[in-house]
């Protein structure tokens, strides 16, 4: 069981906030791109690009799905109390991949087709940093719990005398 302490409401609310706004943004617009993919689909167009926006919708609706639900989960969790430093190190760790990886792929496709639109690329950059974040958060209560931190059980003024301990240790 996590100790409830360790987590700053101030510093994962909003990135989580400001995460799941952009990835219901990006959601909504895979689903207008799939819609409109499965509308011209009929087109007897030489060039019909339908497939490729189907593609593309169907992997941006499936990735924003998927970071929505870890991002719910985390919230649950810390709404629980039960949201541990590992899993929360593990599931950003995730979703920085997944939207580092999907911002390069926009920077590629608009540097060498153009295809690649301006929202697109701001959204991603947008999700990738707030992932980044929830990264190196993450890391810092990691390495907290590591060094046993979270784990003094007594009162404030117990806690007081180990800071001051370990501030002289440190020559502070």
């Amino acid at each position: 069981m996590a100790n409830p302490k360790m987590w700053l409401k101030r510093v994962l609310i909003p990135l989580w906030t400001i995460q799941l706004i952009v990835l219901a943004v990006f959601f909504v617009l895979a689903c207008i791109v799939l819609s409109y993919a499965s509308a011209t689909s009929d087109s007897s167009y030489y060039y019909d690009y339908s497939d490729a926006y189907a593609a593309a919708g169907g992997v941006v609706l499936a990735l924003s799905g998927f970071c929505i639900v870890l991002t719910l989960v985390e919230v649950g969790l810390l709404a629980a109390r039960r949201l541990g430093p590992i899993f929360q190190l593990i599931s950003a760790c995730i979703k920085t991949l997944i939207w580092i990886i999907w911002f390069l792929l926009n920077c590629v496709a608009s540097a060498g087709v153009g295809s690649s639109s301006a929202l697109d690329i701001v959204l991603s950059l947008i999700i990738a940093l707030c992932a980044i974040g929830q990264v190196i958060y993450g890391g810092i209560i990691m390495h907290r719990v590591r060094r046993g931190f979270f784990s003094m059980q007594g009162s404030a003024s117990e806690l007081q005398q180990y800071s001051s301990k370990v501030a002289v240790a440190q020559g502070v």
